[in-house]
């Protein structure tokens, strides 16, 4: 289990945790060459992982392995790789096959452990480990009392300050490096590396003299200059991809560029806005959806679409459909309304297709109680 982080611009921060079920299967290995028998001396005699597993990658379910909790829905999805690889066989899209495959990891675990990669959601914060008590993996589990957080091992990824990253790193790497490898360089750490000599906290200490202190800051704010520029360019090619797509979709590069500083680089969600903020753009239905509604400040349109519920998914029909109630209630409770109706039609369809596994009683008690 992987926690991390989502931003989710001005709707603050969400939390989520991606589950990888069905771990260790016959044919896992971690080295080159062909895969070793089972318990073999090679592969660590009784402590092969894969002692007693009954799975294999050859099995036709074994792709349903990817599941996904949001703290903002408290719900949990099966990331249906299964249904994706059976469209792209048939012919009928490979277009959404290759975009799929861009979720799973680099590697044998995308490719043939069908692992999703959690860098696809945001920033790792760690990884949750469930190792049942005393338990043999050779014997099957019965459930007793059910899991206590003693069975969880909580392995941190960026729980830590990044000074304390920083004095590890510069264990084995010289200063410039060691600033380099870090994943984070926030405003925390400069403040803490600008502290004079007479600044003597253990924080301080760890990370060497004052004067070496000082060499760590320039290198800091160099590699933190670089990394904005870098992100600056990144957005720049984003936004010039984003409006290349657009335009060729007919939509007005006036109108495009008015509504993409709100969206992140994003093609898929400047559209949405500009289906919402401008009449001339919506279809018949999404006209249907707002009525009388001509154009709608596109900030206000953002808002709706993305800054109020995640229920909404960004679609322009259920914003329009927002904003035309808004009109006699306030647009948090028309959005509100909407949301409720969208949460109760996907808990329905997803008992009738049967996602919740075993697992999610235990998503929702336990990892919803760490997160809380």
């Amino acid at each position: 289990m992987v926690l991390f982080s989502h931003a989710m611009s001005s709707n603050g921060v969400d939390l989520g945790v991606l589950f990888h079920a069905r771990e260790h299967p016959k044919e896992f290995t971690n080295r080159m060459g062909p895969v070793l028998p089972v318990c073999s001396p090679e592969s660590g005699g009784a402590r092969d992982p894969r002692r007693g597993t009954l799975l294999s990658i050859q099995d036709p379910s074994f792709q349903d392995r990817n599941f996904l909790w949001l703290l903002s829905l408290n719900a949990c999805f099966r990331i249906n790789l299964r249904r994706c690889a059976s469209v792209a066989a048939q012919g009928t899209s490979r277009e959404v096959h290759s975009e799929f495959s861009k979720l799973l990891a680099p590697g044998a675990s995308g490719s043939c452990f069908f692992t999703v990669d959690e860098a696809n959601f945001g920033t790792q914060l760690g990884t949750i480990c469930y190792l049942p008590k005393d338990h043999d993996p050779a014997v099957p589990f019965h459930w007793q009392d059910g899991p206590g957080l003693s069975d969880l091992l909580c392995i941190p990824c960026h729980g830590f300050p990044s000074d304390w990253h920083l004095a590890r790193a510069l264990k084995q790497q010289d200063e410039e490096e060691a600033v380099r490898s870090l994943a984070t360089i926030d405003a925390e750490l400069l403040a803490l590396l600008k502290h004079d000599e007479t600044h003597e906290s253990r924080r301080c200490l760890r990370l060497g003299s004052a004067r070496r202190r000082r060499q760590l800051l320039s290198f800091a704010e160099a590699e933190l200059n670089r990394r904005n520029e870098q992100l600056e360019h990144d957005m720049q090619k984003r936004q010039c991809e984003a409006t290349r797509q657009l335009v060729s979709r007919g939509f007005s590069w006036t109108d495009i560029q008015e509504v993409l500083p709100y969206c992140e680089g994003s093609a898929v969600r400047c559209e949405a806005v500009l289906r919402v903020a401008f009449a001339k753009y919506r279809s018949s239905g999404e006209q249907a959806a707002a009525g009388d509604l001509g154009n709608i400040e596109v900030v206000k349109a953002n808002r709706t679409l993305f800054g109020i519920s995640n229920w909404l998914g960004g679609c322009p029909t259920l914003a329009l459909q927002a904003l035309y109630v808004a009109k006699a209630v306030p647009l948090e409770d028309a959005v509100a309304g909407i949301a409720k109706e969208q949460e109760a039609r996907a808990y329905e369809l997803a008992k009738d297709a049967q996602v919740y596994p075993y697992m999610f009683t235990y998503t929702y008690t336990y990892i919803g109680m760490l997160l809380v």
